[in-house]
């Protein structure tokens, strides 16, 4: 009882928060007139947390008018970055809609020819869309995401192989990403590096200047919280890189920095290509590991990969992004998953 009574209080206290949010800038925003129709959301609640924001976003930037339905429990659940849709121009809070183009709902029953069931199980493999994660929202919302028409193409880059990410062993070594995945966990990798990679071939840095010189060759396994790269600059940076090496998040392989990275063309290199849709390929735009073994020897590959090779692989992740992690190609799919009669889309990774 006490603690139905707490979460109740919490979305109250959301609910609120974000009705005033909504309200201060909903007064300040000019009349939106969009261009090419109505999205209706209508959710009971915000299971997809980020995720949603992220699609809310797409839809605005390619020219929709987004509409949420105004109840306690939906609006009482947009937390943290969720709740910087309330600043978008082409964002509403409604009680009933009108007009629609397509209903986006969380109910999976008596769906209509334009209604499309948002199913928060993306890690189900069928043909029906998923929605990709997409960059972390803020890289969204304060426009930061734009850097990259400026530096996806850029050849000389300094750093071989990059991450860098969050290392705090109690949350990255959780016995799920081996249990439901089977994928090494962001910790166990770290200790692999640690442990069995040339040290002459590694660089784990302690200061910015470590960041920033001498990474011609190696393998740069960053701390972010020892040693911090501004978000803001974090998509410049990437984009001088070759590779990414990515390591799983907290309850799933998935990370936003996996988006951000391709957006730039910097090449991935991953343990877990079959979720991405479409698939990632390993040696056409992205290199594969599968195991503890082959993760060393995948590394290595991208340390001696000559640079032709190297722009090929670059040039094919940039042809991926463009044609499935724009907001272009994200809406498109929707659209067409409507068109082929499909009545369910993958939003969500929690």
């Amino acid at each position: 009882m006490r603690t139905l009574i707490h979460r109740y209080t919490a979305y109250i206290k959301t609910y609120v928060s974000n009705l005033i949010q909504y309200n201060k800038y909903h007064i300040e925003k000019t009349k939106y007139k969009t261009e090419k129709g109505i999205i209706f959301i209508d959710i009971k609640s915000n299971v997809y947390r980020r995720h949603l924001a992220n699609l809310i976003f797409w839809f605005v930037e390619q020219g929709y008018e987004v509409q949420l339905k105004n109840t306690f429990k939906a609006l009482g659940s947009m937390k943290f970055h969720v709740a910087h849709v309330f600043k978008l121009p082409g964002f509403k809070l409604v009680n009933s809609p009108k007009n629609t183009h397509i209903t986006l709902t969380s109910r999976n029953i008596h769906l209509k020819a334009d209604e499309l069931y948002l199913n928060s199980d993306y890690f189900i493999n069928d043909h029906n869309y998923h929605v990709p994660l997409g960059m972390h929202p803020d890289m969204y919302f304060k426009g930061y995401y734009k850097a990259i028409n400026h530096s996806k193409k850029r050849i000389k880059r300094h750093i071989r192989i990059f991450f860098s990410g969050n290392m705090n062993p109690n949350a990255y070594n959780r016995d799920v990403i081996g249990k439901r995945f089977n994928k090494l966990s962001r910790d166990k990798i770290a200790k692999i590096l640690l442990e069995d990679f040339p040290e002459d071939q590694i660089r784990f840095p302690s200061s910015g200047y470590d960041l920033e010189n001498g990474n011609q060759n190696k393998v740069v396994f960053n701390d972010k919280n020892r040693v911090p790269i501004a978000q803001k600059d974090f998509l410049p940076f990437l984009s001088n890189c070759h590779f990414f090496l990515c390591t799983p998040g907290v309850i799933h392989p998935i990370c936003h920095n996996n988006f951000e990275a391709m957006s730039v063309g910097t090449i991935l290199i991953l343990q877990y290509p079959e979720f991405f849709y479409p698939k990632l390929e390993d040696g056409k735009n992205c290199l594969v590991f599968k195991d503890e073994n082959d993760l060393i020897s995948v590394l290595e590959k991208a340390l001696t990969m000559p640079e032709e090779k190297i722009k090929e692989l670059r040039n094919s992740v940039i042809d991926y992004f463009n044609q499935n992690l724009t907001s272009d190609s994200i809406i498109d799919n929707i659209f067409n998953a409507l068109k082929k009669g499909d009545k369910m889309i993958y939003l969500g990774l929690d």
